[in-house]
């Protein structure tokens, strides 16, 4: 196995989680409506024997105002998986909220190796409260590689949602661990994470009447460099089907024919990166009855 994958060595493998196209120099704390991670925990150095084993080098480049500047996290050859690297990226700003438990988190990273071989060289993991908290089941290789797709762009750019698998809790930040696998030297570049503010609503109530649409204002409506950004609704938090038209305004159209029940609205950037959903409660009123005229048949008028 390893001759089969010592050919692949230095070859690249981009694993881009949620990568988005950034601006040289915007702001990592917020950026329209992403909010950056702007503090960081890492492992840094371990040394065996006056050699070093692992180590995180540059940690701060994750959270500075440069989005192309990266951390490296280094597993060096020999390291008999009993080392790894690992670089928590967490959300602490003035803009920054607890996420929910299924809050789209952006995170992009570049690691070097044959990946594809080495399952359980890289993973992701949400956080909450720093490095030593993890929340979840991490994310291995394997199931990022199962949830990636394609956005298109240059450089393997690709695009996977990251839920907490199996947990309800909130968290604040995600780390990287690059794991020791076949004695081989292994890296991992982290760039940046952010996710996007969820909507806010005037009303998260909306009572229709029957065979009447609704309006849910969003309060928070946002446009990125003239784009504005594209809402949708769901009839689940996670996953599920649109049950109407999608809007590029700060209006969305409840639909007449929508029967009563909880919605989900979400936020896209470039109708591509998505927010957290917020609840939409819809009831029905009926129509009040029509007034009924009583006309005396005898009257002059």
């Amino acid at each position: 196995m390893c001759a089969s994958l010592l050919p692949n060595f230095f070859m690249t493998v981009r694993v881009i989680v949620l990568v988005s196209f950034l601006c040289l120099g915007a702001v990592r704390e917020g950026y329209g409506q992403r909010v950056y991670a702007n503090t960081e925990q890492n492992s840094g150095k371990q040394e065996l024997l006056l050699l070093t084993v692992s180590e995180v080098t540059n940690p701060t480049r994750s959270t500075n105002s440069n989005e192309n500047t990266y951390s490296t996290l280094n597993v060096a050859i020999g390291a008999l998986n009993l080392y790894s690297a690992t670089q928590n990226l967490q959300f602490t700003g003035i803009n920054a909220i607890k996420l929910k438990p299924n809050s789209p988190i952006m995170v992009k990273t570049m690691v070097n190796g044959s990946v594809l071989g080495l399952l359980d060289a890289v993973s992701l993991q949400r956080t909450n409260g720093g490095m030593n908290n993890t929340v979840g089941a991490p994310y291995t290789v394997t199931q990022l590689l199962d949830l990636l797709g394609i956005i298109g762009g240059t450089d393997e750019e690709l695009l996977v949602v990251l839920p907490v698998p199996g947990v309800s809790e909130t968290n604040d930040g995600v780390q990287l661990k690059v794991n020791s696998v076949l004695s081989l030297g292994l890296s991992a570049r982290l760039y940046y994470a952010f996710y996007i503010t969820p909507p806010e609503l005037d009303s998260q109530e909306i009572i229709l009447c029957d065979g009447q649409s609704g309006q849910a204002i969003i309060s928070n409506f946002y446009m990125e460099n003239g784009v504005p950004y594209t809402y949708r609704l769901y009839n689940q938090q996670i996953g599920g089907i649109e049950v109407a038209p999608s809007t590029n305004t700060n209006t969305f159209t409840i639909p007449a024919n929508l029967p009563e029940g909880d919605y989900y609205l979400e936020a896209r950037e470039n109708d591509l990166y998505p927010s957290a959903r917020t609840k939409i409660t819809v009831s029905v009123q009926p129509q009040p009855p029509a007034p009924i005229l009583n006309i005396n048949p005898n009257s002059q008028y």
